[in-house]
């Protein structure tokens, strides 16, 4: 998504930091479509693989207050058993049953966010 390359390569933008720097609804936005992108295309098993635990943690933790519903629970799953093909199979279909409402939820999230995005690419 271009809206994703242009928060993440905003000046601000810290790949080190577990939020990136950016603001909550602005790393829940990038990071929520890096976890359905490269669950899809790859198995969220590599999501959970490649992604450090303090991230993993704050992206839970927006997810139960912030999420759409199951978003969370799934979520959890991932956190958890990333090395259990067997539920990482049943969070791999949910991903896929699900991709159309992340897609409404980022771009609730991006419409939401317009000042913060607006300043930070400003």
């Amino acid at each position: 998504m271009w809206l994703s390359s242009l928060v993440c390569g905003a000046d601000g933008f810290n790949l080190a930091s577990p939020s990136y720097g950016l603001p909550s609804s602005l790393f829940l936005f990038a990071e929520g479509l890096q976890w359905f992108a490269q669950g899809i295309r790859s198995g969220v098993w590599t999501y959970f693989e490649a992604t450090p635990v303090p991230r993993q943690e704050l992206m839970q933790a927006l997810l139960r207050t912030n999420g759409p519903p199951g978003f969370s629970e799934h979520y959890a799953v991932g956190m958890g058993a990333w090395r259990s093909p067997e539920a990482m199979l049943v969070v791999d279909q949910w991903l896929e049953a699900n991709d159309n409402a992340n897609n409404a939820f980022l771009w609730s999230l991006a419409a939401s966010s317009r000042a913060l995005i607006d300043d930070l690419i400003g």
